[in-house]
């Protein structure tokens, strides 16, 4: 750029070349010359693409659908990813849900007004839908942060159905999939989800497919396919692998489509995600749920090599449900630490029993038919009402009642989940509506 001429004797020294061996101009002296210096290394930082440290809002999906709901009926979960993708900590100021079909809509998960997201930590917003009237429901949800890309307006929709031949759908188990962070290029440990017909009729699977994103990072097996037929009481499986083809956000939904006779009740939307190279340190540890179809059993730890030996399939068997639970990563004042016990009195059946109750421990312990394995992971405890205070979470623990000649307990702290179990026969424990312990969000 040619330089402005001006009769100002500052001005013209400010724009001399900066040279060691330069002379010093007698009208501004030796100050002169550093001024130059800190100007021209203020356009050499600028030129080089230094740039001041940044917050950048991003989020899994600018769509969330919830297909076709009964009405007074709550929707599976379909959740949404909020990741700080700059390089500066990044503040939450506000989550706000708008438009015409808002009160249909309610919101949880671990994001919150005020939180703070450092560079590549991320949180997620927990999103349902229960239609009270017929017909179709939009809605937005704005999510505002002292952030580039805010504010981000996610886009809600969803039928609410009330006809004479309205079918719940399936629904699936866990509600979504993510994969976490892994490394670009590098597949994942797949993951499993099932759908289970409860819906008292037999359903046709009219289509399944990936869409929508980065579905090219995804890959989808079903033990279902379209045209097939889902007889009440059935299942599907599907199983999904992940290889992130660039860093970042990464998702995609499964469409399901869903029919019985020639009439098509609806879409059913499965949100799956992960995320592409690393992601900042967690403030939690994450429990992991596992399940065994044959046992018709579940299993959760949070211990690593243990996650990583189920995940290889050095346990014949076991896969992950995408559930998990986020406990406490150190013990502190107002935590316990849960007792973890194993029986082989139940032959090739026989699982682990977890407790966070001193006294129920103390029980267990003077059982010869479970042995002691020791104190696993920090959890806070509910009040007798089973709530929990502060920020925390309830962890929900069910009993299957011995069914299959074998006892299993499953612990969630989804409570929707905690219903459909207690319809299946499972037996909540703990206290309230059966809260055994208090987890992170």
């Amino acid at each position: 750029m040619k330089p402005i001429a001006s009769t100002d004797a500052r001005a013209e020294c400010a724009h001399q070349p900066l040279s060691m061996a330069a002379p010093v101009d007698p009208r501004c002296g030796t100050r002169c010359t550093l001024r130059a210096a800190f100007v021209l290394l203020a356009v050499a930082l600028l030129g080089s693409g230094h740039a001041l440290a940044q917050p950048v809002l991003a989020v899994s999906t600018d769509y969330l659908g919830f297909g076709r709901v009964p009405v007074n009926v709550t929707s599976p979960v379909q959740p949404l990813f909020v990741m700080n993708t700059g390089d500066a900590p990044l503040t939450l100021q506000a989550l706000t849900l708008g438009g015409a079909s808002s009160t249909h809509y309610a919101v949880g998960g671990t994001c919150a007004a005020g939180q703070q997201l450092a560079p590549n930590a991320r949180c997620r917003i927990d999103a349902v839908l229960r239609p009270t009237a017929v017909g179709s429901r939009l809605a937005s949800l704005t999510i505002e942060a002292d952030a580039a890309g805010t504010p981000a307006v996610v886009a809600l929709g969803g039928l609410g159905d009330g006809g004479t031949n309205s079918v719940a759908p399936p629904n699936p188990d866990p509600d979504w999939i993510d994969f976490g962070a892994n490394a670009v290029g590098t597949a994942a440990a797949p993951r499993t989800l099932t759908f289970r017909n409860d819906s008292g009729i037999e359903l046709r699977i009219t289509s399944l497919r990936l869409q929508t994103g980065e579905s090219q990072d995804f890959t989808l097996a079903s033990s279902c396919n379209a045209d097939d037929l889902l007889p009440n009481g059935s299942t599907c499986t599907f199983t999904f692998g992940f290889t992130p083809s660039g860093a970042g956000l990464r998702t995609t939904v499964l469409y399901l489509g869903v029919g019985y006779a020639e009439v098509t009740t609806g879409v059913v939307y499965i949100m799956v995600t992960g995320v592409g190279g690393t992601l900042a340190p967690s403030p939690y540890v994450e429990a992991a749920e596992y399940y065994h179809s044959a046992f018709d059993h579940y299993f959760v730890t949070a211990i690593a090599d243990e996650i990583r030996m189920l995940d290889a399939g050095d346990f014949a068997g076991w896969a992950r449900t995408g559930r998990s639970i986020n406990v406490y990563p150190v013990a502190a004042a107002g935590l316990v630490t849960v007792c973890r016990f194993f029986s082989t009195s139940f032959g090739p059946r026989s699982s682990h029993f977890y407790t966070a109750l001193a006294d129920e421990c103390a029980l267990v312990l003077n059982n010869p038919d479970w042995t002691f394995e020791g104190h696993v992971f920090p959890v806070g405890l509910p009040l007798a009402d089973g709530t929990c205070e502060g920020a925390s979470i309830p962890v929900y623990r069910l009993y299957n009642d011995g069914m299959g000649g074998a006892p299993n307990h499953r612990f969630t702290t989804d409570r929707e989940l905690q219903e459909r179990m207690r319809a299946q026969g499972w037996i909540a424990e703990g206290q309230g509506v059966g809260v055994a312990m208090c987890a992170m969000r």
